[in-house]
């Protein structure tokens, strides 16, 4: 305890001494600000002066001070195994980070299986829909692959318009019956939810073609209207509901009609042990989309999905169903809203080791924040001059930034993960959102692995090379971005109308961007359609014009900037890098980790052989460190 709160009283002393020197210092300058630079002092003459040739004869600051910052500085700049050396200190931070990599990783795959078994349920339930609901549906229509050939699902007469649409109406209230899937009507109140139709008109639209009049009035309506079943016995067709209802349409006007169905499933999966079933609230659209009034009025199907909570029975004989086909529930209910399993206990675990993660790494930031602005006061007084931002910045470590971002991301997406899994209600469509959170997560918990490898020379060329040239490279996409961005706007405006991988900008930048990575370029020349000639006669040049140019100088060039920083990094690494400020101050102090000089006070095996650079005159020892606060 003596040791130590001398060491304090000394610090305090050598602190009252640098106040007190500056101050003398603001005096002389006051006094003698007309005095001759040359004739000044030596401490306004360390602007100009290399630190290495700083003697402690003209430095304000102690040489004992000086040593101990010097010392301050390497091991804050140490790795963890010369940490190690230096202190003994264990690596508790390095520990945690293999760990937490290895259980962010198996959450990752645990929540993905399940995230790809809910989604998969879900789109072939929209496959499922589009076969029992759309008249004539050809497995065809589902091609998801590049280039489609398949036809559009569209209707053309009047006729086969009223025909599907009574399928739909038809198939919707049979389909407990014909289906294999298990489905049944959403209830509201215990009235089961009927299917709705809405169209949306101009409030006037008629054409007379052959005088070529019209009359129109652009402002839209919307009119909905509830269908209920077909009457049992009743050889009644949607055409008669929708005329008995006075809801008419008239295909003039018509700009959409949209068909609402509300459907509920549940999802009985076997993705793990503990998995339990997902109760599932389907809303189908059906679209009928004339908006184009040219004659073709295509059909298409989406579903949006919502989580319910479910409950299981506990009684064998839970439910039985009687002569009139009601389903009676005679069983105890069990809520799976509040039953954790072994997954959950797993999520809080890995949520706790990110937190702890967290709090360690803002520890170590906030530990260099302070170094930083002490040794930049330091600095100040000591060589009368301002650090580089360059050198300021060394004592941020972006690492741990990056870690902090990945541990706030895992926690959030861990809690919503154990919601989720346990039914929560409010939490169960948040699937998207916590896939994200971890999956953001995961990738950058593999990419601060890089941080480590930092240490070694032979891993670290990559991250110095990205490092060294991402100013460059930033500078260079810049003005490759400005020409790319031309091109773009050019062929979605020239050859959008003729060629449909141009038909938005953003499918133009996407097919632009295959076209530097050499994809799909015969197909680009082919599909352009021929029904004018100077459409097509430009693209041929655009396409020429903007493959050689990309291709074969702006990547190029790309490569070469990059080229030249990795032979920059390799020479460095072999002849030395660039020394800064802060490099050649630190450089001053070579004592090695195991020397004992870095030891806090109250720790033992100190060494007698320090070898921080010191002035004349001065004696070979040292004074431990501080303990830190």
């Amino acid at each position: 305890m003596s040791r130590r709160r001398g060491g304090k009283d000394r610090e305090l002393i050598d602190t009252a001494s640098i106040n007190g020197t500056m101050n003398a210092s603001r005096v002389r300058d006051r006094s003698h600000s007309s005095v001759d630079p040359s004739q000044s002092s030596p401490v306004l003459q360390h602007q100009n002066v290399s630190i290495n040739s700083v003697t402690s004869t003209g430095s304000i600051v102690t040489p004992h001070m000086e040593d101990r910052m010097r010392r301050k500085l390497k091991y804050f700049f140490m790795n963890p195994c010369e940490k190690y050396r230096a202190r003994g200190r264990k690596p508790y931070k390095l520990t945690l980070q293999v760990f937490k990599i290895i259980m962010v990783t198996v959450q990752v795959c645990l929540f993905g299986v399940s995230q790809f078994s809910v989604v998969t349920f879900s789109e072939e339930n929209a496959t499922a829909f589009r076969h029992l609901f759309l008249k004539d549906w050809d497995p065809g229509y589902d091609q998801t692959y590049y280039p489609k050939t398949s036809p559009v699902y569209a209707v053309y007469n009047k006729e086969v318009f009223y025909e599907k649409l009574n399928f739909i109406w038809t198939q919707f209230y049979d389909i407990k019956v014909d289906a294999i899937g298990s489905y049944d009507f959403a209830d509201v109140d215990g009235k089961p939810i009927p299917m709705q139709i809405c169209h949306e008109n101009f409030q006037s639209g008629v054409i007379f073609a052959d005088n070529n009049t019209y009359i129109f009035d652009p402002t839209m309506v919307k009119e909905c209207i509830n269908v209920t079943a077909p009457t049992p016995g009743l050889n009644e067709t949607i055409r008669d509901r929708l005329k008995k209802h006075n809801f008419t349409i008239n295909f003039d006007s018509l700009i959409k009609l949209e068909v609402h169905l509300v459907i509920r499933s549940i999802h009985l999966q076997q993705t793990t042990k503990y998995s339990t079933p997902n109760c599932i609230q389907f809303n189908v659209t059906i679209l009928y989309d004339n908006s184009n009034h040219d004659g073709r009025m295509g059909i298409s199907l989406t579903q949006q999905k919502n989580f319910l909570r479910c409950h299981a029975l506990t009684d064998e004989k839970a439910m039985h169903v009687g002569t009139e086909g009601d389903t009676n529930y005679t069983g105890t209910i069990l809520p799976l809203a509040r039953r954790f399993n072994l997954i959950s206990i797993f999520d809080m675990v890995v949520v706790g080791t990110s937190l702890m993660s967290c709090i360690l790494c803002l520890r170590s930031l906030i530990k260099g924040w302070r170094l930083k602005s002490e040794f930049v006061h330091f600095f100040k007084i000591n060589y009368n001059k301002d650090l580089s931002f360059s050198d300021r910045m060394d004592f941020i470590n972006f690492w741990y930034v990056m870690i902090v971002i990945s541990d706030i991301l895992t926690c959030s997406g861990g809690v919503i993960k154990i919601l989720i899994e346990n039914k929560f209600i409010g939490f169960f469509d948040l699937y998207d959102t916590c896939s994200l959170m971890l999956g953001t997560a995961a990738l950058l918990v593999w990419v601060g692995v890089l941080n480590y490898l930092n240490f070694f020379r032979q891993y670290n060329i990559l991250i110095l090379t990205m490092k060294a040239s991402a100013p460059n490279v930033l500078r260079f996409l810049l003005c490759a971005t400005l020409l790319y961005m031309g091109f773009a706007f050019a062929g979605w405006l020239i050859l959008g109308p003729y060629h449909i991988k141009f038909r938005t900008l953003n499918t133009a930048s996407e097919c632009m961007y295959s076209l530097i990575n050499g994809d799909d370029m015969f197909a680009t020349f082919y599909e352009m359609g021929q029904t004018s000639w100077l459409p097509w006669l430009y693209s041929r040049f655009y396409l020429y014009i903007f493959i050689s140019l990309f291709i074969y100088v702006v990547l190029s060039m790309m490569i070469s900037i990059i080229m030249d920083v990795y032979e920059a990094v390799k020479d460095y690494q072999e002849n030395g890098f660039p020394k800064t400020d802060l490099h050649e101050f630190i450089e001053c102090c070579e004592d090695r980790p195991e020397s004992g000089c870095y030891r806090l006070e109250g720790e033992t095996a100190y060494s007698i052989f320090c070898c921080c650079r010191r002035g004349r005159g001065r004696t070979n020892s040292y004074e431990p460190l501080e303990v830190e606060s």
